[in-house]
């Protein structure tokens, strides 16, 4: 309701809708401007002089004017154009309303989907990333996998088990540990991996390459997926849509805003009564000046002519 009243107030103030209504109804003639320039200034200057008054005072419990509704007010000489143009301006303010809700509804929806899109794109990206980390890591993992098989099948560790033997990949190991540029690896552990036995370390390899979906296995990918598919299921602007569609904005048929009452309005007419008395002294005034003339005309003439004047 507050924006359907604030888009009908700004249609009633538009000078370029009030100009092409004055212009339409005649309110000022053609032929009596030089030019269209003059004429369409005039039209935009006369439309400039309507006053849009909000309520206030509606309960008039306070002093002072009470005014419980919007209110124009505008001065012109001709009751039948502006009565006129006003039931136009109803109209148009109306009509025009409707096409801006219908296009910033229209614009809505398009940001909306446009939102949708860019989320979901967003999602398939991460879900991109979180895959090709997967099969890199997995690839590292297959590597470290086969070195340690090849380590437990050279010391002949088949299975399991907790003793440490020495090696020179523990030595490796130890001197690395020891070593001024000591940096920590991701794929070693406190007991060396090939101590499970080349059995289960190729076993896992073999796992690791047999696996036909590597999603279960992705951390992080099942909840991605999860916001995606309620993305790609939201149906919110299609829904919007066949709402919207059931509005009176929409459907055929008669479109009102605000409530515009054409036949509430009051006229307040000036009294001429000073301005004949203005023009009745004028006019005499004038007459008597004009005589005035003539009189001392003649007796000018006959004092030449040898006439005595009586």
């Amino acid at each position: 309701s507050a924006v359907l009243d604030q888009l009908f107030i700004e249609q009633l103030g538009s000078r370029p809708l009030l100009a092409g209504i004055f212009k339409k109804h005649g309110l000022l003639l053609r032929e009596k401007f030089d030019s269209d320039r003059d004429h369409e200034r005039a039209l935009t200057q006369l439309a400039a002089t309507i006053a849009i008054l909000p309520p206030v005072n509606e309960d008039g419990t306070q002093r002072g004017e009470s005014r419980r509704h919007w209110k124009l007010q505008f001065a012109f000489n001709d009751e039948v154009k502006w009565l006129a143009a006003l039931a136009e301006l109803k109209d148009s303010a109306n009509k025009n309303v409707r096409i801006a809700i219908k296009s910033r509804f229209e614009n809505l929806q398009a940001s909306a989907k446009q939102k949708r899109a860019f989320d979901i794109e967003d999602l398939n990206a991460q879900i991109s990333i979180l895959t090709a980390a997967y099969d890199a890591e997995t690839t590292n993992r297959i590597a470290h996998l086969t070195e340690q098989a090849a380590i437990a099948r050279k010391l002949g560790i088949s299975k399991q088990t907790s003793i440490p033997q020495p090696s020179i990949y523990q030595s490796l190991n130890t001197q690395r540990a020891e070593s001024p540029d000591n940096r920590p690896s991701k794929i070693e552990t406190d007991t060396p991996l090939y101590l499970s036995g080349y059995d289960a370390l190729e076993k896992e390899i073999e796992l690791i390459k047999l696996r036909q979906d590597k999603r279960p296995f992705i951390d992080g990918l099942l909840t991605l997926e999860q916001k995606k598919l309620g993305l790609v299921k939201d149906q919110t602007p299609e829904r919007a849509e066949h709402l919207f569609a059931d509005t009176p904005v929409i459907k055929t048929g008669y479109f009102q805003a605000a409530a515009f009452n054409i036949n509430a309005t009051e006229f307040e007419y000036k009294s001429k009564r000073a301005l004949m008395l203005a023009l009745a002294v004028l006019v005499g005034g004038t007459i008597g000046v004009v005589y005035v003339l003539i009189a001392s005309a003649m007796r000018s003439r006959r004092g030449r002519d040898g006439i005595e004047p009586r």
